[in-house]
């Protein structure tokens, strides 16, 4: 599925923001579950003399780790999402609203400071949204493997437009 979410991403800014996003939140994960090891990104996938060290401190560590190694470097958001959802015994429907939520969120603080909307208004769209990302994400547990896809013309030429613009507002 990491393989499927990299290619669903259609320019190379939309990859790498997925890419960062991904080992970021893998990386958290890490550190939250384990904060005296500080461990980084990098620390992923470097073999047997890491796996021992991480296996020395808690078995715990080794099955976040062996979550996140099991992907590959570098991993998508979405696939990062799905490990802490994993890792955490987070039942399907709530892991799905948690994580559709999380970009209606994203997008509407982008919003906020864009547009400006302002702090209250922002709420308030969250807020009326929650309904539509809770039937949304009924749906999307309904479909076949098959039937997943991912269509975002204004997103993409939004994204191979950003690249040439005079004035950047958000980290690219």
């Amino acid at each position: 599925w990491n393989a499927w979410a990299t290619a669903a991403c259609a320019t190379k800014e939309l990859r790498s923001q997925s890419w960062q996003m991904g080992n970021s939140l893998l990386e958290l994960l890490l550190n939250v579950q384990h904060p005296n090891l500080k461990i980084d990104a990098g620390t992923r996938g470097r073999g047997d003399a890491e796996k021992e060290r991480f296996s020395s401190k808690t078995s715990s560590l080794i099955a976040l780790e062996d979550l996140a190694e099991a992907v590959g470097t570098p991993c998508n958001y979405a696939i990062a999402f799905g490990i802490a959802a994993a890792y955490w015994q987070i039942a399907l429907l709530e892991a799905t609203l948690g994580y559709l939520h999380s970009w209606a969120a994203n997008l509407i603080t982008a919003g906020v400071k864009l547009i400006p909307l302002g702090q209250t208004v922002g709420q308030q769209l969250l807020f009326n949204l929650h309904p539509n990302l809770g039937s949304a994400a009924e749906e999307i547990l309904d479909l076949e493997d098959d039937a997943l896809c991912s269509c975002g013309w204004g997103r993409a030429l939004a994204s191979m437009a950003h690249e040439t613009q005079y004035t950047r507002l958000f980290r690219s």
